[in-house]
């Protein structure tokens, strides 16, 4: 299914993405640590994991589906075995984007080696996730899985959330998004973009004549968009407090990249931009080079 109209209300394609591998890897604390939820049971024991378990997960801003499978191993003696297996086809088939986990402690399997064999007989975008690398010290592990023929692939931490959005980031490379319509009610959108830290958030609060916004003397403070709703002299307006806009290359992280899309859907949905200068520094390169992302 893709867009549609039904009931007058706006109906959108969420991706959906699978997380499967062999038993006992960590499908299931992955699912958990995505979800921010306990909902699939995590287990040291084989086949705990039967069904198809779904949830909704957010993916910076971005909703998606979440998957969780049974381990795929049709040798395996655990009841129902077949049947788990059959789960975990469907999944795959049902999906829009695969993640393979395996464990970066025991090292590739031959399980392993079938898994990867079923999932690249499917087109769709695949990412191994090397599970159980619990620091960076320890990313050399994702070397030996390389030999599965899935050149995408991130070590992360389940247990400890170790690059776990940067997995999302590599899962999702493809995927376009389906955006939501936004309801006109009339009130004018004035997005509030400039450099980190020259008093975007403090301009709000001021406005609103309340704590509304986290404000700190630490550039990059404020990472999402934020649509504040503020009547004046009986108009309705809609302050969107944006994050700060940086030099291309000084987005080292994750999050930092995707602060600044949310920065981008911000100016493309605005009737009104306001740029806010540090008037002890006067006008950069920066501001230039910002004035005219808003101008096109």
């Amino acid at each position: 299914c893709g867009i549609g109209y039904t009931c007058g209300q706006y109906v959108k394609k969420i991706p959906k993405l699978a997380i499967v591998g062999r038993p006992n890897v960590g499908k299931s604390a992955l699912f958990n640590r995505l979800c921010k939820k306990r909902i699939s049971i995590v287990d040291e024991a084989e086949g705990i994991t039967r069904d198809r378990l779904y949830a909704k997960a957010d993916f910076f801003g971005r909703p998606f589906e979440l998957i969780d499978t049974g381990g795929m191993d049709l040798k395996s003696d655990v009841p129902f075995n077949e049947a788990i297996f059959r789960q975990a086809e469907i999944a795959i088939e049902e999906a829009d984007v695969l993640v393979l986990v395996v464990d970066g402690q025991v090292g590739r399997t031959h399980l392993d080696e079938q898994v990867a064999r079923i999932l690249k007989r499917v087109d769709k975008p695949i990412t191994v996730a090397v599970n159980k690398v619990d620091n960076l010290d320890q990313l050399d592990r994702i070397h030996d899985f390389y030999s599965l023929g899935i050149s995408h692939m991130e070590g992360v931490s389940a247990v400890h959330g170790l690059r776990v959005a940067e997995l999302l980031e590599t899962a999702f490379r493809d995927t376009i998004w389906e955006e939501e319509v936004e309801i006109d009610d009339g009130a004018l959108k004035v997005a509030i973009v400039g450099r980190p830290n020259v008093g975007k958030s403090t301009l709000v609060n001021h406005l609103l004549d309340e704590d509304r916004c986290l404000v700190s003397p630490i550039a990059g403070t404020t990472r999402d968009s934020v649509d504040i709703d503020i009547e004046v002299g009986g108009k309705n307006y809609r302050l969107i407090d944006t994050a700060g806009i940086r030099r291309k290359g000084a987005e080292h992280e994750v999050v930092d990249k995707f602060a600044a899309i949310r920065t981008e859907r911000a100016l493309e949905r605005c009737d009104l931009c306001l740029l806010i200068i540090d008037a002890t520094e006067g006008l950069t390169t920066q501001e230039k080079r910002i004035a005219s992302e808003i101008e096109s």
